[in-house]
């Protein structure tokens, strides 16, 4: 309950399959790797408990890959990331934002709820969207030029997606 930063001056932020980052309800995980990658979870451990939220996650790896394995909702803060890979599973399982991203490669987003992706100036590389709920939505919004990699909702879904491109092309 409350915030966690985690910076790295030389390297990178990893987490150790053994430990546990988990924010609940109301907290802030700000993560800072100028020099290096930052991974927080993976397929087999999930940050975030089964019951709150990684409120919001903030992440600054200009040169490298972040990526958050979350087991409950993201709200994803300010990301400045070469790469970017966000898995939410289980739970409410939303991907929403609060501040801009800024990736200058490939960018996933994979959620079993909806994503929502709405900041105005956000700028991406080529961007993958999946969710695995039949009734979820997908949202992209994108300041430039929109490069959609691939979009996949489940086959009869009755969800909605959305794509904007402020000042470019889709």
């Amino acid at each position: 309950r409350g915030n966690m930063n985690l910076t790295s001056r030389f390297g990178s932020i990893i987490e150790d399959p053994t430990a546990d980052v988990s924010i609940s309800n109301n907290g802030t995980l700000t993560a800072t790797a100028s020099a290096g990658s930052i991974t927080i979870g993976n397929t087999t451990h999930t940050a975030g408990s089964t019951t709150g939220n990684i409120v919001t996650f903030n992440a600054t790896a200009p040169n490298g890959q972040v990526t958050v394995f979350s087991n409950n909702s993201t709200a994803l803060g300010n990301i400045n990331a070469n790469s970017l890979t966000v898995n939410v599973n289980g739970g409410n399982g939303n991907i929403t934002q609060s501040g801009s991203i800024k990736v200058f490669g490939t960018a996933n987003f994979t959620a079993s709820r909806n994503i929502a992706l709405s900041n105005t100036t956000n700028n991406f590389g080529r961007v993958f969207l999946t969710t695995s709920n039949t009734t979820s939505n997908i949202q992209v919004t994108e300041a430039g030029t929109l490069n959609l990699g691939a979009v996949t909702m489940p086959g009869g879904s009755t969800g909605n997606f959305s794509a904007t491109s402020v000042a470019g092309d889709i």
